[in-house]
C-alpha cells in the first residue's frame, strides 16, 4: 500500500488551518521522517485531489511550497519527486536524565525574548504555576521566555517560571550564552535535587506558532519539567514547546514483575 493511502486532511475542527497547509505538512513530515525516499515519485495531482478531496489549486499550492523549501522537485512532463538534496536534521533523543537535558541544551543558539516579573494571574496557567510555587494570583513570578535555534531555524520555544528572588539575579546576556541551571548555580550556589517530566502533544497557539515559524494549531511536543532544590523546595517550572521533526523520546521498558 502506498504511504499516501493512509493520509487524509481534516475539516471541521481543523478548518482554521488551510487545506493546502495540511497537505503540505503531511507530505513534509513523511519526507523528513524518511518515509518517502530521495527520488521517490509522489502521486499525480489528480490522485492527490482524490485522496484529499480538494481542488487542483489546493494541491498545486501545497506542492509549490514544498518545492520552495527544496523538499520536492516538480517536472511538468514527469511529475513530482522527492529531492535528492535534502539536508536531514539530526533528531535529538530525549530521555528522563538531567544529563540528557543539559546535553540537548548545549546544541543551540538562544534568543531571550522576555525576562519579566508578572502576576501569577497573568501567566499561561495561573493555577498550575501558583500551586507548584506556592503563590497566589496576585503574587509575582519571574517569567523567562527564550527561543532555541539549530542552524538558524527555531526548533524550541521555552517558558521558565521561577521565584522573583532567583530571577532577579539573571540577565539576558548570560541566559543567551549559558543554561539557566548553570547560571543559577553560578549566582546562588544552588543545584537542583530532583525533577519530574511530563510529555504531551498540543496544538501551537499563536504565540508559539509565531516564534517557531508555524501555523497556529500545528502539532507541537510539550515537555513540562518541574525542578526542586534540596529540601523539597520548588525551584522552577519549564515549558518546552518543541517542533516534532527535531526530537524523539526514548524510555526504557521495565519488564520485571509484568507477568
Amino acid at each position: 500500500m502506498h504511504v499516501f493511502a493512509r493520509l487524509s486532511v481534516k475539516r471541521g475542527s481543523s478548518k482554521k488551518i488551510p487545506l493546502y497547509h495540511q497537505i503540505e505538512t503531511l507530505i513534509r513530515s513523511r519526507v523528513l521522517d524518511w518515509r518517502l525516499k530521495a527520488g521517490e515519485k509522489l502521486p499525480t495531482e489528480e490522485a492527490l485531489m482524490r485522496q484529499f478531496c480538494v481542488s487542483r489549486i489546493t494541491v498545486r499550492r501545497a506542492l509549490s511550497n514544498l518545492e520552495l523549501e527544496g523538499l520536492v522537485v516538480r517536472n511538468p512532463a514527469k511529475g513530482t519527486f522527492v529531492s535528492d538534496h535534502i539536508e536531514y536534521g539530526e533528531k535529538f533523543t530525549i530521555n528522563n536524565t538531567l544529563k540528557n537535558i543539559l546535553e540537548d541544551a548545549r546544541r543551540y543558539k538562544v534568543k531571550v525574548t522576555l525576562i519579566k516579573n508578572l502576576r501569577v494571574g497573568e501567566t499561561r496557567n495561573p493555577r498550575e504555576i501558583g500551586e507548584f510555587l506556592g503563590l497566589s494570583d496576585d503574587d509575582r513570578v519571574c517569567v523567562i521566555k527564550r527561543i532555541r535555534f539549530l542552524k538558524d531555524e527555531p526548533v524550541c520555544y521555552l517558558e521558565n517560571y521561577l521565584s522573583v528572588e532567583v530571577g532577579k539575579q539573571l540577565t539576558r546576556n548570560e541566559l543567551s550564552r549559558s543554561m539557566l541551571l548553570d547560571a543559577v548555580k553560578e549566582k546562588t550556589g544552588l543545584v537542583v535535587d530532583r525533577g519530574e517530566m511530563y510529555i504531551s502533544a498540543v496544538p501551537a497557539e499563536p504565540e508559539e506558532a509565531n516564534h517557531l515559524g508555524l501555523q497556529a494549531f500545528e502539532p507541537l511536543i510539550l515537555r513540562k519539567i518541574y525542578y526542586w532544590f534540596p529540601g523539597n523546595k520548588p525551584f522552577e517550572m519549564v515549558w518546552y514547546f518543541m517542533r516534532p521533526n527535531h526530537f524523539l523520546y526514548k524510555a526504557g521498558m521495565v519488564v520485571k514483575d509484568a507477568y
